[in-house]
């Protein structure tokens, strides 16, 4: 069940993102009440009546043996619903069939059983001492919650074994399942209330999604019962095999979901990322949305961005973040302090537990408050070199796992060349603010003397032309970039509605450009970036403006031009991209790319909704089988949508 497998796995804290998926120690005394309560039920439980027949002893090894291997197949709640917490698991079923097959004791006997027994398989995390209050406290709730429902399943006239249904043993059943769901939540509300409210949002009351859920899977243990008291051995094999069948599909389907959506918490993390970058935040604001994002994909006490200062070898503390405190910056120089680690060793570190490690790097560490127990601390690189480090830490221990590691390795490569991007960009605008002093200084000086300032005028003007040249101009590929492009889509917009000419737009995507800069590498990658640049000049009227939207997007504007105008020459392009000698950049190199084309019209009369209508087209484009071009709505369906002919894709 899923708050059952919560504690199981010690994850007291739910799976949203940003959240947790460390442990939190089971409370010691929350522990022994329910091992106790649980003994002391199951000795009063027993003193009506011990005996099994070899029939039943088999029914117990089974119902234990597939109550475990069920609970190892739980996949996470969110997988069924988005608002959903923890766990949910096929357990339900193998509970509900064991009261109804073995009556309560023996049916919570086989349940608490096969919860001790995973639990003794999960790793300890916080020292063996915690790891017993843990099993004692999940096989107690299962015992206590099994023998309470089935108990009041024998009080209502439940019948054990139950061989036939009936109207009447039908309400019993349903009884016995919402019980074990309501004392399931009661008890788990005594296993999670501790958990700091900082640090993860708490359980509601009860999860409804998971209740529903889970209390449908309890009903199939009914079907369970049955089958096992009426069907040949054999059959009924036959019906266990079905359903962890259908619970390891449930497994995958979950995992895979689950996995999904982290993806997509990934992208839209660096997308926000970019996102601030191109809005020429400055670098400390930039930061400030790097710690806001980081935190949506993983929980931590302590946050620290450094800035790697190569011309000092030093790094620069320029975000440090403590349990809710925001620390003032700090320098410190390569080889004191952990953080100076991953820009000498370009490496990651990845500490579960620095109680135990013997990493070398936590022998440089200092610490001034206390002493974090669980740590990842990662370079930021642009184009191969490290410009930084991100470090997540927390003061318990195994609060971080590999997947975190993952997520935040992925995540500060992408935000490297925002960072380097915003730190050039500070620097170009100090450059700039110097310029302009030395122009005023200049023309102040020679203010009597005509032709030297003249000669100041022109240097003024000619260094604000660059640094505008350069700030509306992609530095690699030398197109218009995002700033400069929404401009022209803007103008071209108004001058379209004004006097009624077609306008449309074009959104296109190199196709998997991620696995060209794992294949090639970066350099090869930024190489296809300015060979599809030149393609769109050498090949684009000259009234047509194509831009670089950020990484690897493109944006074309066609004015004058209809939407099936411009889905021929989207059609052309491709085929310019596919047919082009790549192998001239790289041996073995095959680039393509995919393109959305929307037209100015009803719905689509702003910059935003035409680019939105692009990037749907794009979508469906790249859902489609990419190497392709996809239109919106609006456009001719007859030439909506084209594809690659047999042998091109």
């Amino acid at each position: 069940m899923s708050r059952f497998r919560i504690a199981i796995l010690n994850a007291l804290v739910t799976k949203h993102h940003g959240e947790h998926h460390g442990g939190t120690p089971t409370p010691g005394w929350v522990a022994a009440l329910y091992a106790g309560l649980a003994t002391v039920l199951g000795l009063a439980a027993s003193t009506m009546g011990l005996h099994l027949n070899s029939s039943a002893i088999g029914a117990l090894v089974l119902f234990t043996l597939m109550t475990l291997v069920l609970l190892s197949l739980a996949v996470p709640g969110q997988a069924v619903h988005r608002h959903a917490s923890g766990y949910i698991s096929f357990a339900a079923l193998t509970q509900v069939a064991a009261l109804l097959v073995l009556g309560p004791l023996w049916g919570a006997l086989a349940t608490a059983t096969a919860v001790a027994l995973w639990s003794l398989a999960t790793p300890q995390g916080h020292g063996w001492i915690k790891w017993l209050f843990r099993i004692g406290a999940n096989a107690g709730m299962f015992f206590i919650t099994a023998l309470a429902a089935g108990n009041l399943y024998l009080v209502l006239g439940g019948s054990v074994p139950l061989v036939s249904l009936s109207l009447t043993d039908l309400a019993r059943v349903v009884v016995l399942v919402l019980t074990l769901q309501i004392i399931n939540e009661i008890l788990f509300l005594g296993l999670a209330w501790r958990r700091p409210a900082s640090r993860s949002r708490r359980y509601p009351p009860i999860d409804w999604v998971t209740f529903l859920t889970e209390a449908g899977v309890g009903f199939t243990g009914l079907v369970a019962a049955l089958t096992y008291a009426n069907i040949p051995p054999l059959g009924f094999a036959v019906f266990i095999a079905f359903v962890l069948s259908a619970a390891l599909v449930f497994n995958r389907l979950g995992i895979t979901m689950e996995r999904e959506r982290q993806r997509v918490r990934e992208l839209t993390a660096i997308d926000r990322v970019n996102q601030a970058a191109n809005a020429n935040l400055d670098l400390d604001n930039l930061l400030e949305v790097i710690f806001t994002e980081t935190r949506k994909l993983v929980a931590f006490s302590v946050f620290h961005v450094a800035l790697y200062l190569p011309e000092r070898r030093q790094i620069e503390i320029r975000l440090n973040y403590d349990d809710g405190v925001l620390k003032p910056p700090r320098r410190r120089p390569l080889g004191e302090g952990l953080l100076t680690w991953p820009v000498e060793h370009d490496e990651a570190i990845f500490i579960p537990d620095t109680r135990g490690s013997d990493h070398p790097a936590l022998q440089r560490i200092l610490i001034t408050g206390r002493e974090p127990l669980a740590l990842i601390a990662l370079p930021i690189r642009f184009r191969e070199q490290v410009v930084g480090v991100l470090s997540v830490q927390d003061y318990t221990a195994h609060a971080f796992n590999p997947t975190h590691k993952r997520l935040l390795e992925n995540f500060a490569n992408q935000v490297g060349a925002a960072i380097a991007n915003t730190r050039l960009r500070d620097v170009l605008e100090q450059h700039r603010r110097t310029l302009e002093e030395r122009v005023a200084s200049r023309t102040a000086a020679l203010e009597h003397t005509t032709q030297s300032l003249e000669q100041a005028l022109r240097e003024q003007s000619r260094l604000f032309k660059l640094v505008d040249q350069q700030s509306r101009h992609d530095p690699l590929t030398k197109l218009p970039n995002r700033r400069e492009i929404d401009s022209v889509l803007q103008q071209e917009i108004y001058r379209a509605i004004r006097f009624g000419h077609p306008l449309a737009v074009s959104m296109a995507d190199l196709d998997y450009f991620k696995q060209i800069n794992d294949t090639w590498g970066h350099a090869t990658g930024d190489q296809v970036l300015c060979a599809i640049a030149e393609l769109f000049r050498s090949h684009l009227r000259a009234t047509d403006s194509a831009g670089r939207y950020g990484g690897e997007e493109f944006v074309i504007v066609f004015p004058e031009t209809s939407g099936e105008e411009a889905l021929t020459a989207c059609e052309n392009m491709r085929l310019r991209v596919a047919g082009y000698d790549w192998s001239q950049v790289a041996p073995g190199l095959d680039v393509r790319i995919s393109l959305g084309i929307a037209a100015l019209g009803p719905g689509c009369e702003q910059a935003e909704t035409l680019l939105a209508a692009a990037d749907q087209a794009l979508y469906r484009a790249k859902s489609n089988g990419r190497n392709r071009v996809a239109a919106a709505a609006g456009i001719s369906k007859a030439k909506g949508e084209t594809h690659p002919s047999a042998g091109k894709d």
